[in-house]
């Protein structure tokens, strides 16, 4: 089959995919190569797939495709390599209640070549990803995701920056990560255990880090030191989408600080941020070796560097 939006070559069984209504339907086989989109399957087969496949495909683009299929009314199984505007894929998925988008159930393993994960689930903060991820769970949107993933990344574009050789281990729930993540980059080696909501529309952060090594400049986290390293302990809970928003405590132990002027040393470092019902803000600092004290006013914290 050729036409200006689809090629496919393959051969296939099809079970009454032209019966209107009809609830028993497959398609299964193998397909040497289909080049199309999510936009054309669907109108290509209105009745069998017109809203059964999730919306976030579309965000795929043009995509040319290889590999086993069988499809049904509510299930998908898909062993095959996918090529598309956003990168590669390597899949072996079994996918269940598809008529439900929002809440459609999968297992299996995904390998990403150079994947714009941003782009597919549309959040900015994130960019290209290539490793492996062994998942289990459902939802495809934030919104409504519910999974549990075991993975190895070579690379993960976060935040302007592209993260090497990480493990991951734990789950995503609207849309909170809770688990355990190790990296092991030139500019960050780093344990990571507890929760971040990143994508939540107030950000939340619940969490323990060992930190052996970050270049906090060249991780695109701080601005102001063009030298910003960091080693240490660090608990973290609080929420706020900026610095200037967030409320909570930050805690340091046996922690070396160095930017271009000197490093700075603290067994013990403590920091809580809070508002009261008019926007005032009291910062506590407590620091037996370091400093202690407490600002209150409306103010930002680059603000303070003034101060010091």
């Amino acid at each position: 089959i050729s036409d200006q939006n689809m090629l496919l070559s393959a051969d296939l069984a099809f079970k009454n995919i032209t019966v209107a209504g009809e609830r028993d339907f497959s398609i299964s086989g193998k397909i040497a190569e289909i080049n199309t989109s999510n936009k054309t399957i669907k109108e290509l087969l209105p009745r069998v797939l017109g809203d059964k496949l999730p919306d976030v495909l579309d965000n795929a683009g043009k995509v040319s495709l290889n590999g086993n299929i069988y499809l049904d009314r509510n299930n998908i199984n898909l062993q095959s390599d996918i090529r598309t505007q956003l990168g590669n894929l390597t899949t072996d998925l079994k996918m269940q209640d598809i008529t439900n988008s929002e809440n459609t159930s999968y297992q299996g393993k995904i390998i990403a070549k150079n994947f714009h994960l941003g782009r597919f689930l549309e959040q900015k903060i994130l960019g290209r990803v290539t490793g492996a991820i062994d998942v289990k769970g459902k939802g495809f949107i934030l919104e409504t995701v519910d999974n549990q993933i075991d993975g190895k990344l070579q690379s993960f574009d976060f935040n302007g920056y592209s993260y090497q050789n990480i493990l991951v281990s734990g789950s995503m729930t609207k849309p909170e990560f809770d688990g355990e993540i190790h990296i092991d980059d030139p500019n960050v080696k780093l344990s990571f255990e507890g929760s971040a909501a990143l994508a939540a529309e107030i950000k939340k952060y619940d969490f323990k880090a060992q930190i052996d090594y970050a270049d906090l400049n060249v991780l695109q986290l701080v601005t102001r030191d063009t030298l910003s390293v960091i080693k240490g302990n660090i608990e973290l809970n609080a929420e706020g989408n900026t610095l200037d928003e967030m409320v909570g405590k930050l805690n340091f132990r046996n922690t070396s600080y160095q930017n271009h002027n000197d490093i700075y040393y603290f067994e013990d470092f403590t920091v809580t941020s809070e508002f009261n019902d008019r926007k005032v803000r009291t910062i506590a600092i407590n620091s037996p070796d370091i400093i202690e004290g407490v600002f209150i006013g409306k103010y930002q914290f680059k603000e303070l560097g003034k101060i010091f």
